[in-house]
C-alpha cells in the first residue's frame, strides 16, 4: 500500500526524502516534492524553531562560561591573599589572571563584544598545557578537564581544580601535552556566538 504523503507529518516526509530513490520511483519522488512544496511555510517555521533552539543552547553555555570566569577571578584573587606576597612574579601573574578572568566573565554576562574578546583570549590561554624538553607552559585559573599524551603515547583524562600559571625553561621536565576539553568547548561556543547576527545578540540578553 502506497503512503499517502498528505497524511504524513513534515518529519516523516523529510525522512522519506532522505531514503527514497528518485531513479527507482520517479513519479512518487515528484509527488513527494510537490507535497513538500505545499508545506513550505511549515519548513520555514521548522528552520526558525531549530535556529532559536541553537541560540538558547549557546546562551546557556555562554552564561556557564561567564559565571565560571567570574568565580575563577575571585578564586584566584582570594588565593593570592594566602600566598607570599613578596614573590612579585607570582603575585603579578596571579593578579593578571584574576583580572582577566573576572572582567572576561563580567563583560560576557553583559553580552558585549569586549566580553567575547576577553573570554576568547582567556579560554585560548587555557587550551593547551605543554611540557617538552626544557620548556613548560601551564595556565589554569580554576578548573580544567584534560586529555593528555605523555611519553610512549600514553593517553589520560583528568580534572584539575587549582590556580596555576607556569612558564619554565629548565632541564628535566616531563614530556607531556594536554588539551583542556572544557576550554575547547567554550571556544567552540564563542565561535558560534560570533556567527550570530547582531540582531540576535541584542535580543539574547
Amino acid at each position: 500500500m502506497l503512503t499517502n504523503y498528505s497524511e504524513c507529518t513534515l518529519e516523516e516526509l523529510q525522512d522519506i526524502k532522505r531514503n527514497i530513490n528518485p531513479e527507482l520511483v520517479p513519479e512518487r519522488y515528484q509527488e513527494l516534492l510537490m507535497e513538500l512544496e505545499k508545506r513550505a511555510h511549515e519548513i520555514e517555521a521548522q528552520k526558525k524553531h531549530y535556529a532559536q533552539q541553537a541560540v538558547v543552547r549557546v546562551k546557556i553555555c555562554k552564561n556557564i562560561c561567564a559565571w565560571l570566569q567570574l568565580i575563577s577571578g575571585v578564586f584566584v584573587f582570594v588565593s593570592l591573599l594566602y600566598h607570599d606576597i613578596e614573590n612579585i612574579r607570582f603575585f603579578t601573574m596571579g593578579l593578571f589572571i584574576s583580572l582577566l578572568s573576572f572582567f572576561a566573565g563580567y563583560y560576557l554576562l553583559k553580552n558585549t563584544k569586549l566580553g567575547y574578546t576577553l573570554s576568547y583570549i582567556n579560554q585560548t590561554l587555557q587550551l593547551v598545557y605543554i611540557s617538552v624538553g626544557t620548556f613548560a607552559f601551564t595556565y589554569l585559573p580554576m578548573i580544567g578537564v584534560y586529555l593528555s599524551i605523555s611519553d610512549g603515547l600514553t593517553f589520560s583524562a583528568h580534572m584539575l581544580m587549582s590556580f596555576t600559571f607556569d612558564l619554565m625553561f629548565e632541564a628535566g621536565v616531563e614530556n607531556i601535552i594536554g588539551i583542556n576539553l572544557l576550554a575547547l568547548g567554550f571556544i567552540f561556543m564563542l565561535d558560534r556566538r560570533f556567527s550570530i547576527s547582531p540582531a540576535h545578540q541584542k535580543n539574547d540578553m
